[in-house]
């Protein structure tokens, strides 16, 4: 229901419409970088490798979508949102 959030409104109207919806997630091992900050703040970017397996994971999820049968122009991609940590430390 979280990505349901990010959509466009004419979009929300056609989910509900159908009565239906289908996600995928693609999760990648991203490059080794970002901060977390003393106040708990966390910066993390995004770094061009990272685009390029995304992309690549959105192509393969897109292929096994359409593949199953789902109308291509139905398709969507949300922002891209963080997931789990896991590689961060906090030093005390």
């Amino acid at each position: 229901m979280d990505m349901f959030l990010y959509l466009p409104l004419f979009k929300k109207f056609r989910a509900f419409k159908r009565g239906r919806m289908l996600g995928l997630m693609t999760k990648i091992t991203d490059d080794d970088v970002g901060e977390v900050h003393v106040n708990s703040a966390i910066h993390k970017p995004v770094t061009e490798s990272d685009r390029k397996k995304l992309d690549k994971g959105i192509e393969i999820s897109r292929g096994i979508l359409v593949q199953a049968g789902v109308d291509p122009k139905s398709l969507y991609t949300s922002r891209i949102r963080g997931a789990h940590p896991g590689g961060d430390s906090w030093d005390r």
